[in-house]
């Protein structure tokens, strides 16, 4: 997986996930990137560009094999179980206001991103390697809580 990031942030949105799977990729929020994978040689990459100026709330909840959901302002999902999987992308989110992000995950290799500007990625497989630029500039109140209990699963 690589992927570059930068995001930008002057007001309020809000984006809230909880995922529950086998190998699945759910992304909610502000310009973020979430790959779930279960195989392998696969990486990940694409472009995505989102520009919110107000109140932005964004909410999903999934539960299923190998899914992808993509929730919220230009946000990017990709789930993959295969193997010889390539997606690619650039992320780049300008928002303004207050930014609050909270995720909870519960299963086995999945991978969740969730808020303004940050990659996640979980690997149980071989093959992967993972690269990352991130920039984030924040202006106002931005806060963040997730919590995981899982088998193979970064965040």
């Amino acid at each position: 997986v690589a992927s570059l990031s930068t995001s930008t942030s002057t007001g309020l949105s809000s984006a809230t996930s909880s995922i529950s799977s086998l190998s699945t990729s759910t992304s909610t929020g502000i310009n973020s990137l979430s790959t779930g994978l279960s195989s392998t040689d696969s990486s990940v990459a694409s472009l995505s560009t989102s520009t919110s100026t107000g109140l932005s709330s964004a909410t999903s909840s999934i539960s299923s094999l190998s899914t992808s959901t993509s929730t919220g302002i230009n946000s990017l999902s990709t789930g993959l179980s295969s193997t010889d999987s390539s997606v690619t992308s650039l992320s780049t989110s300008t928002s303004t206001g207050l930014s609050s992000a909270t995720s909870s995950i519960s299963s086995l290799s999945t991978s969740t991103s969730t808020g303004i500007n940050s990659l996640s990625t979980g690997l149980s497989s071989t093959d992967s390697s993972v690269a990352s630029l991130s920039t984030s500039t924040s202006t106002g109140l931005s806060s963040a809580t997730s919590s995981i209990s899982s088998l193979s699963t970064s965040t």
